[in-house]
């Protein structure tokens, strides 16, 4: 198993690969378009490196705040670290916080995010770690999969109660009048059957009417089947 340098050790365009769950900048800034964005305060309580803030920005939201229960700041997206570090009024991260608590203190109109896989650490952007750093899959899951690299209530592989607490989240979300557009990826790639294979969207399609927004598995749920 190969050693997973420290941030500091890897160049900062390249850090968010190590990331145990990255988003894809390119689909999410599709989502946030298509979403329609413009004007909105977007929430995204499951920030990570912080692909889904910089896709809001470029959607012209008026606002967009991240939250995490990991501190990730040293994985960020160059995008995003260079916004922060210039002080720009339109992004806003909030580390150690749940993702429940963030929706309640943080004053929002979307809540716009990329959900941790509930059954897997994916460790990260594989291919591209290793042609860049010589990373494999394997050692980048093992790292993230070692005792006490995330905290206990990372919801990352944590199976049912995951898609439990997504659930209660989006359900308090409508309740409270918001907008809700989530990735429900499934994870292995088969969007309407999942042949037993796992995945959010056939819980979330008999709890919740949905939208397909046309990019990737991006969904805006719209509200709560009676």
């Amino acid at each position: 198993m190969a050693a997973v340098p420290a941030p500091a050790q890897v160049p900062r365009r390249w850090r968010y690969k190590l990331h145990p769950q990255p988003t894809s900048l390119e689909l999410a800034t599709k989502a946030a378009k298509a979403a329609g964005l413009r004007g909105a305060v977007v929430l995204d309580p499951f920030c990570g490196t912080g692909a889904c803030l910089v896709a809001a920005v470029r959607a012209r939201a008026e606002l967009a705040v991240g939250s995490d229960l990991e501190d990730w700041s040293a994985y960020l997206r160059p995008e995003l670290a260079t916004m922060l570090a210039c002080g720009s009024p339109r992004v806003r991260v909030l580390w150690g916080l749940d993702a429940l608590e963030a929706a309640e203190r943080v004053e929002h109109d979307v809540l716009f995010a990329d959900p941790p896989n509930p059954w897997a650490v994916c460790g990260g952007c594989w291919v591209t770690v290793l042609r860049d750093l010589g990373l494999t899959f394997y050692d980048l899951r093992r790292h993230w999969l070692r005792p006490g690299r995330l905290s206990p209530g990372n919801l990352m592989g944590a199976g049912g109660r995951a898609v439990s607490y997504l659930v209660r989240l989006v359900k308090r979300e409508l309740a409270r009048g918001r907008r809700v557009v989530l990735n429900l990826f499934s994870a292995h790639g088969d969007v309407v059957r999942t042949r037993g294979r796992r995945s959010p969207l056939p819980a979330f399609s008999a709890m919740f009417e949905l939208r397909r927004l046309g990019v990737g598995y991006w969904h805006e749920v719209t509200g709560v089947r009676p």
